[in-house]
């Protein structure tokens, strides 16, 4: 048992609460840098591609139309593409949702999201014989249905490397009918180009920043002041 001397030393007890202090204070600052933060980010490029009309460009369309005829064989995939910038490099995403709004349709069945790797899209050129390929593996699919919200978890399939998409502040999906080619379907979504703005597609990322240098100092500094006072108690 501690001497009640010792307890009475004010330095000792000076000592005690530095380090009590510096170790709340690291706790404090760690918890509030590791909150998760919510961004909802518009597309900066936004366009459909269509096998019938191979070199045409549709950019400019406030429509984004996804296809999938067996005959004749028509066929449209949506490709959107997302600034990441605002998303610190080393962050944690927990959730990521992909919105868009259905206001046409001709039937309903599941559309498929994939990633792009190549986050090189122009808008107002890409087309059927310029799209860019995309992951095998689809990061989720999801039914549509008239007059309502399609959403897509991203994190779904485990598939996305989204660290490597912070690094270049770039994301870039592609959107197609799940086995477009024996489909009897289309599909139109807002574009970021509608005059609806509240219906324009969006994309919701939750994510938790790493800790600040001076988080991790002042954790730091708590585990040595802690160091300090047991070598001195073992002096003593």
């Amino acid at each position: 048992m501690m001497h009640k001397a010792k307890l009475k030393d004010p330095k000792y007890r000076f000592i005690m609460l530095g380090v009590l202090v510096f170790f709340c204070l690291s706790v404090v600052v760690c918890t509030s840098q590791a909150k998760a933060d919510t961004i909802t980010l518009s597309p900066i490029i936004d366009t459909f591609v269509y096998n019938k009309a191979p070199d045409n460009s549709y950019g400019n369309n406030t429509n984004l139309m996804i296809q999938g005829i067996i005959s004749p064989d028509y066929r449209c995939r949506t490709f959107l593409k997302f600034d990441l910038g605002a998303i610190p490099d080393g962050s944690v995403v927990t959730s990521a949702e992909l919105k868009m709004y259905c206001w046409s349709c001709t039937d309903s069945c599941d559309i498929e999201a994939y990633h792009v790797a190549n986050d090189s899209l122009i808008e107002n050129s890409m087309t059927w014989n310029s799209q860019p390929s995309a992951g095998l593996t689809y990061l989720d699919q999801a039914p549509f249905y008239y007059n309502q919200w399609t959403s897509w978890n991203l994190l779904t399939s485990g598939d996305w490397n989204y660290a490597n998409d912070l690094d270049d502040n770039f994301f870039s999906v592609k959107l197609a009918l799940y086995s477009e080619s024996s489909q009897n379907t289309t599909a139109y979504f807002h574009s970021s180009e509608d005059i609806h703005w509240s219906y324009r597609p969006y994309l919701e990322i939750e994510y938790a920043p790493i800790p600040i240098p001076g988080a991790v100092w002042l954790f730091g500094s708590g585990l040595i002041g802690l160091v300090a006072i047991r070598k001195r108690k073992n002096l003593a």
